[in-house]
């Protein structure tokens, strides 16, 4: 049975995700730098990026008045301790090691919110 072309469309966005997110784990292997400058290089690209995206779009910064400040330092600055980690780890234990640990986070944080909220996970989040 032949894909819609929709389903086509999708299914090559995933095949370019997983392209984009098995390539980052390359990056620290290929390029002869240290985790701390390869976080600071990808977060300055990916900063441009966004600004020009959203001064483009002529996007409204209402939504980063108050709260939103404080919500989007504090998510930028876990997401660039998780790639200092990611990156990190593939220098020092090998690209498979590291890989099979990011795509284990799902396991831990259903884990970690049980042992928080003090009580047993649930059965379908163990599957």
């Amino acid at each position: 049975m032949p894909l819609s072309s929709s389903s086509r469309h999708a299914l090559w966005y995933a095949h370019g995700a997983a392209l984009v997110l098995g390539g980052t784990a390359l990056f620290p292997r290929l390029i002869p730098l240290p985790a701390e400058q390869l976080v600071s290089l990808r977060t300055a690209i990916a900063a441009l990026l966004l600004l020009s995206l959203a001064v483009l779009q002529r996007s409204s910064w209402t939504w980063l008045a108050g709260a939103g400040k404080r919500w989007l330092l504090l998510s930028g600055l876990l997401l660039g301790g998780h790639w200092w980690a990611y990156y990190e780890a593939i220098q020092r234990g090998g690209v498979g090691l590291a890989v099979v640990l990011v795509y284990s986070s799902p396991a831990m944080t259903v884990l970690l919110e049980a042992w928080l909220h003090r009580r047993r996970p649930a059965a379908h989040t163990l599957l």
